[in-house]
């Protein structure tokens, strides 16, 4: 009762901003449905300690760490499972499992009968705590015998090391706090309109120049060649970038922003500018 009277006033905010006719699809609908890399992606990020993924770039786990981990678990449990007829607290495992499961298996089915997918384990959050919990009652379970304090200490010894690892690691500069220091290295006397090509461009770009009233931040859509990431997008209603078709450029010089490999004229979306009568002054 409590929680579903926290979550009244979400439910309020939803039927009351929600505009006809809008749909998930665009918040949703990059999410692919699960199959068995899914779910081995799941299984990483459940006893991967320390570790996560941020970025798509990154590998989705650190398979040296995590994969003995896995090998540790799934012996003491298959050990604790031949012996699980002594268990004195089934009722406690058993609410546990069904804590991990049912969530595990609602959003699988529902992800492959449902339009859009809702897969994702950070949408999974909620099985980690009893998945952390059965692990440690079996890994400390006296029925493992003289194998207990091995795959302990086994286990303690590989967390320790990926602590190492990550303090070790540092902070690489993500984009979205590329485009901050982008900002900062335009010139003063130069226009002040950024076009981008890209959802995601323009509204990083955006965010990093809110406090700049002088600059505006314009999203040229319909640029052929120009491949946009969908799980990116401007919100809806959101009027702060402005959007234009390339047919509708009328400034006669402005910056432009985008992401590629290289800087190469002869590609999208600078090929398109020239073939509107444009040239590139300064890079």
């Amino acid at each position: 009762g409590v929680v579903a009277a926290s979550f009244a006033p979400w439910l309020f905010a939803l039927f009351h901003f929600a505009e006809p006719g809008s749909r998930v699809r665009q918040n949703i609908g990059w999410m692919s449905r699960p199959g068995i890399a899914s779910l081995l992606d799941l299984a990483f990020d459940l006893i991967d300690p320390f570790y996560f993924q941020q970025s798509t770039v990154e590998p989705t786990a650190n398979f040296i760490i995590a994969v003995p981990m896995i090998i540790i678990i799934a012996g003491a449990l298959v050990v604790y499972l031949l012996r699980f007829g002594h268990e004195e607290n089934r009722d406690r495992i058993f609410f546990l499992l069904g804590l991990c499961v049912v969530p595990l298996l609602l959003a699988f089915v529902l992800s492959w009968v449902l339009p859009v997918s809702i897969w994702g384990s950070r949408h999974l959050i909620i099985i980690f705590p009893p998945v952390i919990l059965l692990a440690a009652h079996v890994l400390c379970s006296e029925r493992l015998g003289k194998w207990k304090f091995a795959l302990i200490g086994a286990a303690a010894i590989l967390i320790v090391a990926a602590f190492v690892q990550f303090v070790r690691a540092g902070q690489d500069e993500n984009i979205w706090c590329a485009w901050e220091r982008l900002e900062h290295e335009l010139p003063s006397d130069g226009p002040r309109s950024v076009y981008v090509f890209e959802d995601l461009v323009a509204y990083q770009l955006w965010f990093a120049t809110r406090a700049d009233a002088d600059m505006a931040i314009v999203k040229m859509n319909g640029v052929p060649g120009v491949v946009e990431d969908k799980a990116y997008f401007l919100p809806r209603g959101f009027e702060a970038v402005k959007q234009i078709n390339l047919s509708e450029i009328g400034a006669d010089r402005f910056w432009v922003m985008f992401r590629d490999d290289e800087w190469n004229e002869k590609k999208p979306p600078i090929s398109a500018l020239a073939g509107r009568g444009y040239s590139v002054r300064q890079v």
